[in-house]
């Protein structure tokens, strides 16, 4: 199926690009905070599945300015671990 854009109104064109990234799945990323002690959990809508051998997730920390950066990320280099909760759903067929 083929679109063009270019005579399609606004309102038609938003709803066919967004109805190929939605619903988006959100990726929450646990880490601990800079004593170690306080569990720390973010959501993030910018990820991706990469590979399965070996398995790959990457995610994006988009800081708000170098000088403010988001704990996640602060938290992250100063531990060098995290980890990353991924949502399943599975579908029954039959």
């Amino acid at each position: 199926m083929q679109f063009d854009f270019a005579v399609i109104r606004p309102q038609l064109r938003y709803k066919l690009l967004s109805s190929t990234v939605t619903p988006r799945p959100i990726a929450w990323v646990s880490t601990l905070n800079s004593d170690g002690q306080q569990p720390n959990a973010a959501p993030f809508s910018l990820f991706n599945v990469f590979g399965e051998d070996p398995p790959v997730v990457a995610f994006a920390i988009l800081s708000r300015s170098l000088d403010d950066r988001k704990d996640t990320g602060n938290n992250i280099r100063q531990h060098g671990e995290f980890v990353v909760n991924l949502t399943v759903r599975i579908i029954s067929i039959g």
